[in-house]
């Protein structure tokens, strides 16, 4: 991906999410990492479709009847690609074992129900979550985990994004977890596809 439409897409992206949690109620709303969708969509070559709404965004699984995904791709009618988006911004040492296990169940489930001689599709996760004082701690456990993730194959890339609130800046901990990373892999993967 280019760096300007990239820097961009990434702006509009929190811009989206710091807008929306402020007026939704109680500032939740399954619409906040929507800007995320079109970095996922600028990331996908001309050639494969990029899900962000649908049917399509809904796969079997096999400890549970199906998942629905965030960002799903296909290319020949084939799943090549699916992307999880999360995000927490308060309630950080509350919520974090609920999101750890939601994350490696999913992956797991997802990988359970992958048929033999399928092509290996890319698997994604990125965490947005509040870049603050209060977040720090939370901030290197997300860290650990999504290097465990990659490092035991849960997930072909995950990302933390740490964005400060009500603002357009946001940095990463580590380049394995950098948002740019990540989508440079999403497009590296489904370039290969």
């Amino acid at each position: 991906m280019d760096d300007h439409p990239f820097d961009e897409l990434l702006i509009q992206a929190l811009t989206n999410f710091w807008a929306i949690r402020k007026f939704s109620r109680r500032g939740r709303s399954s619409k906040c990492l929507d800007g995320f969708f079109e970095l996922a969509k600028a990331a996908a070559p001309n050639n494969v479709e990029t899900h962000t709404s649908g049917k399509a965004l809904t796969l079997p699984g096999y400890y549970r009847p199906k998942k629905t995904w965030d960002v799903v791709f296909t290319k020949d009618g084939l799943l090549i690609g699916a992307i999880e988006l999360k995000s927490q911004a308060r309630s950080f040492a509350k919520n974090f074992n609920n999101r750890a296990e939601e994350a490696i169940g999913s992956a797991t489930d997802f990988w359970a129900a992958r048929k033999p001689k399928q092509p290996k599709p890319f698997l994604g996760y990125l965490m947005l979550l509040a870049d603050c004082p209060k977040s720090k701690p939370t901030a290197a456990k997300y860290e650990k985990m999504c290097e465990r993730m990659m490092s035991k194959g849960l997930y072909t890339n995950a990302a933390l994004v740490l964005a400060k609130p009500n603002q357009t800046q946001s940095r990463s901990l580590s380049e394995a977890t950098d948002v740019r990373t990540f989508f440079d892999q999403v497009a590296e993967h489904l370039g290969s596809a």
